[in-house]
């Protein structure tokens, strides 16, 4: 905890200075120290985003923007603001910055945190952005801005990878600048990702405030739409905030279309970005087909696109199983799916149905507006990949409009009660799984640990194997199904099976890593081997 007060505080430091930088050479204008610092974190992920695709995000790049920021955060006196505003705060707002940095403080217990999160920092800290990587592993192709920005703190300043804690403080800071109490709610409920730079946080948080300040009638366009192209980048199924944002400001409030450019500028790299590291603008369909050398093996993207389906359904049911569905089984088995998700699923679609009739009651374009957004984006979701994490914004979305007037007190209650019983199950997951088996995140919680009032737990294995298969020597975790801390190129076992599937195995295109991946069918020899190696992994 002692160490993650002095990461988040230079972290505010820093991004509070290079949001009054920016602020001075872009026509942004923000006056609230939240919105400053998200000004600093869009900026910085663009800058960096575009960077990787030439050097890695190492060391080098930490100082010099750190030390920009904090000579800006000097300069440009950004520190009055900063200390009036903390010194005027209650008891209460160091009270919830003290159960933040606790709760940021556990052990990571995402899966993808081991799987994806952590393999793509370590690649973007050694090389950026490789071209083609989706061929060594599928997932990393997603490359997430998110991560990028991950990466740039995480040398020095934050090598325990707690972005999240720190965006949960500077969401704090803005309920309390904008007296937005109905975020205290919420904000017990997004503990479950302070611990891993998961990307649903910021996109949770990006909706919140853009959601917010619409309803607020606010003609900051600039900033609002350049948050929705932000949390689009870091996770695309945020397109809805877009579309959102842009018929509101530029049909409704009819703002000129040149202010909304920065935005449209994230959005082109987001799409250079897939192409370079996947082949295809849209992660992870093959469409379309431009082409390239590098581009995903179609078997891969289909093998992808049936574990999707499966997981859809929790993997209670085979993808030949689910193909075998008429229209009514698809929608009964997915409602009525054992334990804890079939009652997500029901309350997702209750909560949907709600804000249509809400949206009717009201009245109003632009809750209307927001509603048929959210359900575009819900119908989408539905059809392509019906995860229930990829519906959270719903349930979001549908808490602001129906507690929009929260008093403080309601607020402040729901905080400490939520709060409780968040540090109550990472403490003792034990209950959790005792009273939720269904619930997977809880047989990943190992609870409280006494170093964590110094410094953030982590895990380290750093067991692994090395093997060769044609030009491309590699490494493979030992007792382990994911490659969080292997040396890289690592291949996480799953993905051998995949390759003996296909008939194909990734190939480095020059003698160094940072020249990317193709894939490329595989002869008797090597099939022999990668048969031989499956059998050492899988014993």
């Amino acid at each position: 905890m002692l160490y993650l007060l002095l990461t988040t505080t230079l972290l505010l430091i820093i991004f509070y200075g290079l949001g009054n930088l920016y602020q001075k050479l872009l026509p942004f204008y923000e006056e609230r120290i939240s919105t400053n610092i998200f000004i600093g974190l869009s900026i910085t992920t663009a800058i960096w985003t575009l960077a990787a695709f030439f050097i890695p995000i190492n060391y080098i790049v930490e100082i010099v923007f750190s030390i920009v920021g904090i000579i800006s955060f000097i300069y440009f006196k950004a520190y009055q603001k900063f200390f009036i505003f903390f010194k005027r705060q209650s008891k209460f707002f160091y009270f919830c910055l003290l159960v933040i940095l606790l709760v940021g403080s556990y052990y990571p217990f995402i899966l993808d945190h081991f799987g994806y999160y952590v393999p793509t920092i370590k690649w973007t800290q050694e090389f950026g952005l490789v071209k083609g990587i989706s061929n060594l592993d599928m997932l990393l192709g997603q490359y997430s801005p998110w991560h990028i920005l991950q990466t740039g703190f995480s040398n020095f300043i934050d090598p325990y990878l707690r972005l999240n804690t720190f965006l949960l403080i500077v969401f704090l800071v803005y309920i309390f600048e904008s007296r937005a109490w109905i975020g205290l709610v919420f904000t017990p409920i997004f503990f479950v990702f302070a611990q891993s730079p998961s990307p649903d946080l910021p996109t949770l948080i990006l909706s919140f405030i853009i959601v917010k300040e619409v309803l607020s009638q606010s003609r900051h366009a600039k900033f609002l739409f350049l948050l929705s192209c932000l949390a689009f980048i870091i996770k695309p199924t945020s397109f809805w905030l877009i579309i959102f944002c842009f018929v509101y400001f530029w049909f409704i409030k009819r703002n000129k279309i040149i202010s909304l450019l920065p935005g449209f500028c994230l959005i082109l790299l987001y799409f250079l970005k897939n192409i370079w590291t996947f082949g295809h603008p849209f992660f992870p369909v093959g469409f379309p087909d431009l082409g390239l050398s590098w581009q995903a093996n179609p078997l891969l993207l289909e093998l992808s696109k049936q574990t999707s389906t499966e997981l859809s359904y929790d993997l209670q049911y085979s993808y030949q199983d689910i193909q075998k569905f008429s229209f009514k089984d698809y929608v009964f088995n997915w409602l009525n799916l054992d334990g804890i998700k079939g009652i997500i699923h029901k309350l997702f679609v209750l909560t949907l149905v709600g804000l249509v009739f809400l949206s009717v009651l009201k009245k109003k374009k632009i809750i209307s507006l927001l509603v048929g957004c959210i359900l575009l984006k819900s119908i989408l979701v539905l059809i392509f990949s019906a995860q229930y994490r990829l519906f959270l914004d719903v349930f979001l979305v549908a808490g602001i409009l129906i507690f929009a007037k929260t008093w403080f007190s309601f607020a402040k209650l729901g905080f400490i009660s939520l709060s409780i019983v968040a540090i109550i199950i990472l403490s003792i997951p034990q209950t959790l799984q005792n009273s939720i088996p269904s619930f997977s995140l809880g047989k990943m919680m190992t609870g409280w640990d006494t170093k964590q009032l110094v410094r953030p737990s982590s895990f380290s294995l750093n067991k692994y194997k090395t093997y060769q298969i044609g030009n491309l020597k590699f490494d493979i975790v030992k007792d382990y199904p994911f490659s969080f801390d292997t040396a890289l190129p690592a291949i996480s076992p799953d993905y051998l099976l995949d390759y003996q599937k296909a008939g194909i195995f990734p190939q480095k295109i020059g003698q160094d890593l940072k020249n990317g991946f193709v894939w490329k069918k595989m002869n008797t020899q090597e099939q022999q081997e990668l048969q031989r190696i499956i059998k050492q992994v899988y014993p």
